[in-house]
């Protein structure tokens, strides 16, 4: 069994008003994974991801591709 982590980015740039989110939030649904993401008053948005290592890398590659679709 692999082992699971809990990770936390902060992404900053034009990250609201773009999907990012919601995005974020199907993406890692689709994987299994768990967490949440949140904007921020600065404008940057948060997200705290847990699952297995393969998972997370999993999620950043569909993640980049949903974005730019």
């Amino acid at each position: 069994m692999e082992k699971v982590r809990r990770t936390r980015y902060r992404f900053v740039g034009q990250v609201q008003g773009v999907g990012f989110r919601w995005t974020a939030s199907r993406v890692a649904s689709s994987l299994g994974l768990e967490g949440w993401v949140r904007n921020e008053r600065d404008g940057s948005v948060t997200l705290v991801l847990q699952g297995t290592d393969d998972r997370i890398g999993a999620f950043f590659s569909r993640f980049a591709e949903s974005m730019h679709a």
